[in-house]
This record gives structure tokens, sequence and C-alpha cells, in this order.
């Protein structure tokens, strides 16, 4: 279904057609839609039904002012358990907890009233309580929420397989971090054949299916240091397994290095040498299959989340919720605003409306650092990535969990730096439009 949020800033779209939000021009509103809806007539109705318009869409108007009603995208895990113990998990020092059903299920329920429409499972191990997998998903589906997992892939099995499907997920991730030397020497030995074979029976299942979803993809973690051949590498399994898409994320972002670590030029100019190999080889396979590569305008990207907002998507478009209920901007930052359930009764537009923490946060993060003042990429990087910004200021424990979140400073990993410093050009800035529509990228930066 088509959801339709007014916001103090515009009319925000969400079309389940293209998995996305949109953003309707600033000089047209709610009104517009509304008749273009009733007439049955001219090129918005036409652009809402080429996102999936069919009867009426569900109104939301309760703008807040100067923020969004509700974040676009939600990280909600269940459990934090895991059959694995990767060494560069982000969720390594999280308690071990799982969270009942009947929260999952009202989690879901309070997401959706708000119009909330994109949620992401990873974890722990999604699969690895196959009952409160399927609780998740169904919930999911029986709410109109887009879903989307991500699996090391060693517990798929008939039940797990049948609930992805069944239940109509967005995409299915599967982490895969290169050929089997390199994944085996993080995810464990006999783990790379194991998550093949579920790629593979997943790939199988969405052809005898007919379905065209979910995407199905490998991910890789990789490092300012991975080896420049693993790149490749990976594509050509990726290929040769059917799979939809390769993402190869970020380079590893997290508060649990040393103080200073982005800063060493040899991590910076890693990441820029293994991004632009991306960019080429995303370039060479383009007709063979997707491959998505970090967002950094220094390959070319277009502007993140709502147009006017500053800072770190996470806490502002984005946030996480764990599996004990506490809500945080994203799965790298440690601040916690608190509890969904202890704090709000479960109530999610309490929460957001009232939580102090939360609102301290919003209007400390949604501004410009004075390094950024006048970058004309900007809009495109929001000043980078808020983990690399904590650990080139913490200190081992020196600094409070809301003195880390309120790290001045710029990620070292700056894309203007860049381009100056290599006289480079700026690439063109990508854009998605339906006639006044605009489409919302939430990305992570750099």
């Amino acid at each position: 279904m088509v959801v339709i949020r007014v916001e103090s800033f515009g009319v925000l779209i969400w079309s389940p057609n293209f998995d996305s939000y949109f953003l309707l021009d600033p000089f047209l509103g709610i009104r517009d839609v509304e008749e273009a809806i009733k007439s049955k007539t001219g090129p918005i109705f036409q652009n809402l039904q080429t996102m999936g318009l069919s009867g009426n869409p569900r109104i939301i108007n309760n703008p807040q002012p100067n923020r969004l009603s509700a974040p676009l995208d939600v990280y909600f895990d269940y459990t934090n358990l895991c059959n694995l113990r990767c060494p560069y998990c982000y969720n390594s020092h999280a308690k071990r907890e799982t969270m009942p059903e009947d929260r999952i299920m009202r989690i879901f329920e309070q997401l959706a009233l708000n119009g909330v429409m994109r949620t992401h499972l990873a974890g722990g191990e999604p699969m690895i309580y196959p009952h409160l997998f399927e609780v998740y998903l169904r919930a999911a589906r029986d709410n109109g929420l887009n879903a989307s997992v991500n699996s090391n892939g060693t517990l798929l099995n008939e039940r797990t397989l049948r609930a992805v499907f069944d239940y109509g997920i967005m995409t299915l991730t599967f982490s895969l971090d290169g050929p089997k030397e390199t994944h085996e020497k993080y995810r464990g030995v006999g783990k790379f054949d194991r998550t093949r074979a579920a790629a593979r029976l997943a790939v199988e299942e969405k052809r005898k299916r007919g379905l065209s979803r979910p995407l199905i993809q490998y991910k890789a973690v990789h490092m300012y240091d991975t080896p420049l051949e693993v790149y490749e590498k990976l594509i050509e399994i990726g290929l040769k397994d059917g799979v939809d898409r390769i993402q190869f994320h970020n380079p590893e972002c997290s508060v649990h290095h040393p103080r200073g670590y982005y800063r060493r030029p040899e991590v910076i100019e890693g990441y820029y040498k293994r991004l632009l190999l991306l960019k080429n080889l995303k370039e060479k396979y383009q007709n063979q299959i997707d491959i998505w590569i970090p967002w950094n305008p220094v390959v070319g990207c277009g502007d993140i989340g709502i147009p006017g907002f500053h800072g770190c998507i996470g806490g502002q478009e984005l946030i996480a919720i764990d599996p004990e209920g506490n809500i945080k901007p994203c799965l790298m930052n440690p601040y916690n605003f608190g509890n969904l359930f202890t704090d709000a009764d479960g109530d999610f537009a309490r929460f957001w409306r009232e939580n102090e923490r939360l609102i301290e946060y919003q209007n400390f993060v949604n501004k410009v650092d004075d390094h950024c003042i006048a970058c004309d990429i900007y809009s495109q990087c929001r000043g980078g990535r808020k983990s690399r910004i904590i650990t080139n200021n913490r200190d081992g424990e020196t600094f409070t969990p809301i003195e880390l979140s309120q790290m001045e400073g710029y990620d070292p990993y700056c894309a203007l730096d860049h381009l100056n410093i290599h006289n480079m050009k700026f690439p063109p800035k990508l854009e998605k439009r339906l006639g006044p529509f605009r489409q919302i990228y939430v990305a992570h930066s750099l």
C-alpha cells in the first residue's frame, strides 16, 4: 500500500513498487496530492500509480516541527545471539538477549501505525530461533512493512527458507567476505561452503516459485587492507551462484578501534584505493550483476536523506531497536536514548515525541560542522561517519556515551579532501525522480 506522510517540510510517499520513499517538490502540498487522487487524473496521479497506488492510500498527518514525525528505516533485531564469533562484529559487546514474541508483534504494529515502512533484521543471527524468525517476518508482512534479512547462512534449513519466501521479504543477504581463505579467516572453518550452499538454495527456491523477490545478495565485510584480488573473486563467486547482487558495504566502522585509528594515512588511502577499484568493477560487470559500493561522492552518489537535514542519519532518518527494546541512533553508535517499553509503555509515537535524550541528540547532530560549511557535496555525505568521528576523539572510557555521540569534528575519509588532494573532479550527482517526486536515499555515508 502507498503510505503518505505529511511532514513539516513536505509530503513523503512510501512506494511499495520501488521499496522506497519519495518526497514531493516543496511548491506542491498534500492538497495537490489529495485532489489528484480524488480526480484520478493528471501527472501526479499517474506518478502515484507508478509508485503502486491502487485504491485509497493511507495518509498520516502528524507533522513534528523541524524533525520527522517518525524515522524512515529501523534496524530492529529480535536477538543478539549468534552461532559465529566474528572478530569484527559490531555487536560483540552487546548483552545476549532475545525479545519475547509479544514484543516483536507490538513493535511492528507501532512502526506501521507511524508510517515506518522499512525494517532491517541482522542480529545476532536471525535464523537462530526459527519460530521467532517466523514471528518477525509474519508480523512485518501483516503490518505492511518491507523487511530485509542479513544472515550468515549457516543455519538456513527447510523451515527458515520457507519463511523467507512465504512472508515475502524485500532482500535476503548472506554474509560472504570473499573466497574461502578470506571468509574462513574470520568466520571459521567450514563456513564458506555452508554459506554458499544456503545462497544457492535460496536462488533455486526463488526460481521454482517464479518470484522477483527477495533480491538475494552476498555482502562482504572488507577492510582498508583487504587484498585487492578478493573483490573480483567474490563477484565471480556471486555470478556462479546466481545471486542478484554483490554488496561491498562501508569498510568496517567501529567505535572499538583505538583513538586515531581512522586518521592513519594507510587506512585512509587504503579505503580510497579500494573504493576506486570497486567503481571500476561495478562498471566492468554492469551488464552481468548488480554491485553496490560505499556511498561516497568521489565515485558518484545521490543526496542522503531528507533535503535540509544535517549530520548523521542515525537518530534522525534511521534508528535501531535492540532485543531489550532499547532505542539507539544506529547499530554502531553506543548511545542509548531509552527503552521503548519501560520509558513509553511500548508506544513508539510517544517515545519519539517526548524522549528528551532523543530530541537533544537530534538538535545537536542536525547541524553542519565548521569543516563542512560551504562544501558543495555536503548533501551527499552529511559530514561522514559518526563512528569514525567518535573513534578519533575517544580515549578509553574517558567520555560518557552522550559525550561520544556529541563529538564534533569531521570524518577523516572526507570526500572533498580526497578530491582536492588528488585534483579530481566531482562526479555527477545521482538522482531519481518521478515527475515532482524525488527519491529519498537512506544511505550510510562514506
